[in-house]
């Protein structure tokens, strides 16, 4: 088990970051804010569809 702390918004680095230490199966759990609510909601969905783009069908371990 992983657990990762606040974002700040650094998506590109966190999934790189789990792609390279975390283990297949893994379980992840996010603690904070990833970042989101500081924005309007247009540009805080924005930024979910990238975060899901990099975390969504990213193989964590390999």
């Amino acid at each position: 088990m992983r657990c990762i702390g606040d974002l700040h918004g650094r998506f590109k680095a966190v999934a790189q970051h789990l792609r390279q230490h975390t283990a297949p199966g893994e379980t992840l759990i996010q603690v904070g804010d990833f970042g989101l609510g500081f924005l309007p909601r247009v540009e805080d969905a924005e930024r979910l569809r990238e975060l899901d783009a990099l975390l969504g069908g990213a193989r964590c371990g390999g």
